[in-house]
């Protein structure tokens, strides 16, 4: 079907007749708000101009005034898609927004396309009286395949195999607050982060036991339950006074459902079922702090800085995890093995979380292969994410959210994920026959940064 680009008209005075409050609009340039002519429906055009990749990733950000417990059902369409044998002509994408209300038209915050940010602006105010403000995002890709049979970004540099470990920022891999440095002088590694035991176990839910030091970035997160503790998620040492986990964890989309008083962290254990008894070191959370665009609806942004009421010292058994560094784009660590650990249930079937630490190897996929294997991952992924597994049965499961992927370069290991959502049979069990979805550590580790400097 071919439609007419002047059956599109660019609102304006035209929101008067439609009896809609349109939002101020931050970038006029590359967004517009509009209406098919005689009609009721509100949409939103972007228009970026066309870089020549075959992979095309467009994140947007959008804000409502009111309360809405599903607002994340925005709909992107490409009408201008590329084609493989003239995409050198094209010079402009068009993509339509379709929006799920029509009696609230949504603030634009973000657009992002292929990684670069073409529009910024805030959120909808915060009015008092009012019923509140929600932030949801969405993102559309599409790719196409050139005469070489794969699909590939031209405009990218030619991918290197491994990350080249003379060239490693120190800086970035080993975050620390404002005023403390790390020490390792008990591992005879002083300054160095990633280093795990050598005794690791070859092979969560269908994972092997892990003993005390393997991972020693490994934390147990327990909250407040009556007059006890309980667990809750799988967390990560980054640095002496920080750890991350999964936002959802402790939010329900935008609910906080955790206080930070009720937060216990159990370091340098496997074995968590004794933890009071067999001489862990705990501590208590100061501060909490998720990433502003997590929707509990996806693993988008689903990343949580949790900063430690005392630093805790490093020894053979307590010592962060390196953040990941260099190069952001998936393509470059697609097939490549990482390791997942964590409390998690180690057999599906009994539903209850294991008081030892288990860990399981699985690769990460490419995004396209993950999309086309199941339609439910369009909803629940996104530019942020990543997916991961072999779908055999193996991965990560109930109590794992939180848990670290972390991929071996040149043998230290780096935090490249979150554990976040895996699908669900119609038992509700963990589906592994399909992808586990991942966080992507390394897309929000400037935010991952900013709220460690602040919060040391």
């Amino acid at each position: 079907m071919i439609v007419a680009t002047s059956f599109l008209l660019v609102l304006g005075p035209l929101s008067l007749t439609l009896a809609l409050r349109i939002p101020p609009n931050p970038c006029p340039d590359v967004f517009s708000y509009n209406r098919v002519s005689f009609g009721k429906e509100v949409f939103g055009r972007v228009q970026i101009p066309y870089d020549g990749a075959s992979k095309l990733n467009l994140h947007l950000n959008a804000s409502f005034a009111g309360s809405f417990e599903r607002p994340n059902n925005v709909q992107i369409k490409l009408t201008t898609p590329p084609n493989p044998a003239t995409s050198g002509s094209t010079k402009k994408l068009l993509y339509n927004v379709y929006f799920p209300y029509q009696d609230v038209i949504p603030r634009i915050t973000l657009i992002r396309y292929n990684g670069k940010v073409f529009c910024a602006g805030p959120q909808e105010p915060l009015v008092s009286g009012t019923a509140g403000v929600t932030n949801t995002w969405t993102s559309h890709q599409y790719f196409f395949f050139n005469d070489r049979g794969a699909a590939q970004n031209e405009a990218e540099p030619p991918i290197e195999s491994e990350i080249d470990a003379a060239n490693l920022d120190q800086d970035k891999l080993v975050p620390v607050g404002a005023d403390s440095e790390l020490d390792l002088k008990s591992n005879g590694k002083e300054g160095e982060c990633g280093i795990a035991s050598t005794a690791i176990v070859p092979l969560v839910l269908g994972g092997e036991e892990l003993s005390d030091g393997v991972f020693p970035w490994l934390v147990a997160m327990f909250v407040v339950k009556g007059n006890g503790y309980e667990y809750k998620c799988t967390a990560n040492l980054i640095s002496d006074r920080h750890v991350v986990t999964a936002a959802r964890c402790v939010q329900y989309y935008k609910v906080r459902i955790v206080k930070t008083e009720d937060i216990l962290l159990v370091f340098g254990k496997a074995d968590v079922g004794r933890w009071a008894t067999n001489g862990a070191i705990t501590r208590e959370a100061s501060d909490v702090r998720t990433h502003p665009e997590y929707d509990q609806g996806g693993a988008h942004g689903d990343v949580c800085v949790i900063t430690l009421n005392n630093a805790v010292e490093f020894s053979r058994n307590i010592a962060p995890v390196c953040l990941w560094t260099g190069e952001e784009t998936l393509d470059k660590v697609v097939g490549d093995d990482g390791s997942v650990a964590g409390w998690g249930v180690s057999s599906d079937a009994k539903r209850s979380v294991s008081p030892n630490a288990n860990f399981v190897s699985v690769p990460i996929v490419a995004t396209d292969q993950c999309l086309f294997s199941n339609l439910t991952y369009a909803t629940i992924t996104s530019d942020m994410t990543f997916c991961a597994g072999r779908r055999d049965g193996k991965g990560p499961c109930i109590g794992d959210s939180g848990a670290g992927f972390v991929l071996n370069r040149h043998g230290k290991f780096y935090l490249r994920g979150l554990a976040s959502l895996t699908l669900s049979d119609e038992g509700g069990h963990c589906d592994l026959r399909n992808f586990a979805v991942f966080c992507d550590v390394a897309r929000c580790k400037d935010w991952i940064l900013s709220a460690m400097r602040k919060y040391s």
